[in-house]
């Protein structure tokens, strides 16, 4: 019965576009957040001759910024329907990673292709992806780069250097699909493929550099040089091993390393089958493919370390990641037998769908956090004033609130307005805040003192500000004498 649903593809995508909204429903009451800001504030001014100044943003983003102004154009800041996009398109991600490997399974085992597609809709560490419109590029490149892979397989060579150009002009993360198909033509012993094809994918990557060098004046873009070219031998295996912990231990969703032994040893037994399985037949190859293609994936975020194991923030770097992830569960899963396995799917998936629904309340806290605390902000603010912001909302449990975009939002909302902001990164973050960079308040001849509370000093500060706002999680203060105020959270 399973089977001949499944064996429908338009079929398959009804069922996954039913599951996206029910696990992500929660996203479309998420306003803009941090980053966001920048973003609309700078098309709000500029309209399309904001294509131009994309070309000189280090996070090169060319065709993700035309589909965003495109939507922008048409709808405004309507973030119902960024969203929609943003969910859509995670959709089509899931959709297209069924679809691949079903072609290339041959419709033999298309429940194990079902069952990846599903596993990577509801993973638990794909909401910062999909609900945080910044992160949109991540999910534009995957759309475009599980295309090129499909249209790789079925030898249509002039579509899938488009789309591997497509996936790297969405986000650089694209880079590692021609890495990707190298990696499974060798490790599937089609060698001669290999190398008839390496010269071409290599001639497209050098391509895309090139026309990064020539736009940027450097082949790095993101966080630099000092960050992505950095040879420090311990990032690469501490993001290894971080990553390896959030897949396998579940930590995120654990209170005690107890709970994290018992998942573990959960996760031991049910892969129990598939390495039975795989030492009678002698096939090592998903081994060691599922292996390689987990580094690959994590190429381009190797040395970005993840801040904390028990938040959701630097999720997206991940997000090519969740792919392999998906299929390692799914190989698990039908390595069982019977009724065996859809127990299993049908017990993983709704402990998956629960775990994502859970996080992306998370993000509609942030988002009431954030708008709360600009309509206060704007109630205050008044033309022309020099205004100091102390304890500046900086994330919820992971979530950005307003880490960067206040001065963005005066400019979207034509607030003349000069702000200067302290961002204490320990607000509301019990799972893995930054602590306090005391060196951010030197220029102000004030010291500040965050603990379980604030300390303020004033000295000549009064002098050089109209109006000072303390935010002490759920409001406002103002503080408008020189002289020592302590105030408790």
């Amino acid at each position: 019965m399973i089977d001949q649903i499944i064996r429908n593809k338009y079929y398959v995508f009804i069922i996954f576009s039913i599951l996206s909204i029910l696990t992500y429903f929660k996203c479309f009451s998420v306003g803009l957040l941090s980053d966001d800001y920048g973003y609309f504030a700078g098309v709000s001014n500029d309209g399309w001759s904001s294509i131009g100044k994309n070309f000189n943003d280090p996070f090169f983003l060319p065709l993700s910024h035309i589909i965003q102004l495109i939507i922008y154009q048409l709808f405004g800041v309507n973030t119902i329907v960024f969203h929609g996009l943003q969910l859509f398109f995670h959709l089509l991600c899931g959709w297209q990673l069924f679809l691949l490997l079903k072609e290339i399974e041959s419709s033999k085992n298309l429940f194990f292709a079902f069952c990846c597609g599903v596993f990577f809709l509801v993973s638990p560490y794909s909401t910062e992806t999909v609900i945080w419109l910044a992160s949109k590029g991540y999910v534009f490149s995957l759309f475009f780069g599980l295309l090129a892979l499909r249209y790789y397989y079925k030898n249509n060579l002039i579509p899938c250097c488009l789309c591997i150009v497509a996936s790297i002009f969405c986000k650089e993360m694209g880079y590692v699909i021609p890495l990707v198909i190298l990696t499974i033509d060798y490790s599937t012993h089609k060698i001669s493929l290999f190398k008839k094809r390496f010269i071409l994918l290599f001639s497209i990557v050098i391509g895309c550099l090139l026309i990064r060098f020539l736009t940027l004046n450097t082949i790095v873009g993101g966080y630099g040089e000092g960050i992505h070219l950095r040879a420090d031998l311990l990032t690469v295996p501490k993001t290894l091993g971080a990553y390896l912990l959030k897949y396998c231990f579940f930590y995120r969703y654990t209170e005690h390393i107890f709970s994290s032994i018992l998942i573990l040893l959960f996760i031991l037994f049910i892969s129990v089958p598939f390495i039975r399985k795989t030492i009678s037949e002698k096939n090592y190859v998903p081994y060691v493919l599922i292996s390689t293609l987990f580094i690959v994936t994590l190429l381009p975020v190797i040395n970005l370390e993840i801040t904390s194991l028990f938040s959701i923030q630097s999720d997206r770097y991940g997000y090519f990641n969740v792919v392999v992830w998906a299929i390692a569960i799914a190989a698990i899963v039908c390595s069982w037998d019977g009724l065996k396995r859809y127990i299993l799917f049908i017990l993983l998936a709704a402990l998956f769908v629960t775990t994502t629904y859970s996080d992306s309340k998370k993000w509609e806290k942030a988002s009431d956090i954030c708008s709360n605390y600009l309509e206060e902000l704007t109630n205050q603010v008044l033309e022309n004033k020099n205004v100091l912001l102390i304890n500046v909302p900086d994330n919820y449990k992971g979530v950005y609130v307003l880490r960067k975009g206040i001065d963005q939002y005066l400019s979207l909302i034509k607030q003349n307005c000069s702000i200067n902001a302290l961002y204490f990164q320990s607000f509301s973050s019990e799972n893995g805040g930054i602590d306090l960079i005391n060196n951010q308040l030197r220029c102000f001849d004030s010291k500040i003192d965050y603990s379980d509370s604030i300390a303020l000093s004033f000295e000549e500060d009064q002098k050089k500000y109209d109006l000072m706002l303390l935010y002490n999680r759920k409001s406002m203060r103002q503080i408008d004498k020189p002289s020592l105020d302590l105030i408790v959270n």
